[in-house]
Order: structure tokens, then C-alpha cells, then sequence
């Protein structure tokens, strides 16, 4: 007899600022089979993080999440680009 497994893909946006938990918790959201599913495999689910401050080389500068004037058109082309990845990639959780 073969069960059917259903496959859940959400998407959950998590925001907060440093150091208050924010990765503990989605890890721990991601063990949870009421939110990504019952899995046959024990695997981590993607997490795509705005933190990481990649438009200048200080550590505490501009972000996806805190980004200054002179970075908003990188930032919405990211922010767009991460939107095409997870319409493309509609059933991966």
C-alpha cells in the first residue's frame, strides 16, 4: 500500500532586527511537518536572507532590509529577482 505524501511549499517572510532570533526560528519552523510537510528525507529548506549587508563593504551598512536612497534600485531588482525565483520554483518549500 503506497501513501501519498502532499507536499507543502510555504513561503514565510520573517522580519526583525539583528540578533533576535529570527534564524533560530525558522529552523525550527522548518522541522515542523504542519509547516513544510511530513518529509521522507531530513533536508533543510532554502532560506533566503535580506540581512547581509551587500551593497558596501561595512558589515552595519546597507541592506536589502535598511538600504540607503542611493541603493533602492539595487535593492527592488533583488527583491524582484527573488519574487521570479519563487514563482519559478512554485513547489519548492
Amino acid at each position: 500500500m503506497s501513501t501519498s505524501v502532499i507536499k507543502l511549499c510555504p513561503k514565510l517572510i520573517l522580519e526583525g532586527t539583528r540578533l533576535t532570533g529570527k534564524t533560530d526560528l525558522v529552523l525550527a519552523l522548518n522541522e515542523n511537518p504542519r509547516i513544510d510537510g511530513i518529509r521522507k528525507y531530513r533536508y533543510h529548506s532554502p532560506i533566503v536572507s535580506a540581512e547581509w549587508d551587500g551593497f558596501c563593504k561595512n558589515p552595519y551598512g546597507s541592506s536589502l532590509i535598511d538600504f540607503e536612497e542611493k541603493h533602492a534600485v539595487q535593492a527592488m531588482e533583488a527583491y524582484r529577482i527573488w519574487l521570479s525565483l519563487f514563482e519559478l520554483y512554485r513547489y519548492y518549500s
